[in-house]
């Protein structure tokens, strides 16, 4: 096997511009999808990630609503918020940026957001679907990085998702990345 350039530029095209059509046919029937991006605190790479992540979702054609609490927020607090947007059935899915303050049980907030509507495959159950190989959100590190593996976006989630038994290998240990 030859070594090859990795171009994620050219795999994130591909991946959007595949969401996009799919968030298009959505709109033909009617939904119009949409995530609700919670950040608490201005953590400067948090900022950032929630900042890109509304880009995304705009240019794919789904709605965003960013929520930014403030940094003393208590737990009831943030918890009433990822519980409002769990009630709304007009959002689809929830991200709750992580780190959170320092004080804030993470765990706990992330297991508020039912599984259908975790986005970032955090929740215990959507990790339970991803160990599994059944269908659920994947967090997106460990599925940016085998996009990057293979030779088109298409292909490698072809032959590594999850649901068909592929298993690329992977090196580390977060609940971000590669558990």
């Amino acid at each position: 096997m030859s070594a090859r350039i990795l171009d994620g530029k050219a795999a994130a095209a591909e991946i959007r511009a595949e969401l996009a059509a799919k968030v298009a046919e959505l709109g033909r029937e009617g939904v119009r999808p949409k995530i609700s991006l919670v950040r608490v605190g201005e953590d400067p790479a948090s900022v950032v990630y929630v900042r890109n992540k509304a880009k995304a979702c705009v240019e794919v054609g789904i709605d965003s609503e960013v929520l930014v609490l403030p940094e003393t927020s208590s737990a009831e607090e943030v918890a009433e918020a990822i519980d409002r947007r769990v009630a709304d059935p007009l959002v689809h899915g929830i991200l709750l940026q992580l780190p959170l303050p320092a004080g804030l049980p993470a765990q706990q907030l992330v297991e508020r957001i039912v599984p259908e509507k975790d986005v970032d495959g955090f929740h215990p159950v959507s990790l339970g679907r991803l160990c599994l190989g059944q269908p659920g959100f994947v967090p997106c590190t460990p599925l940016g990085s085998w996009n990057s593996c293979g030779e088109t976006a298409s292909n490698l989630r072809a032959s590594t998702s999850p649901s068909s038994g592929g298993a690329p290998p992977s090196a580390g240990r977060s609940r971000t990345c590669c558990r």
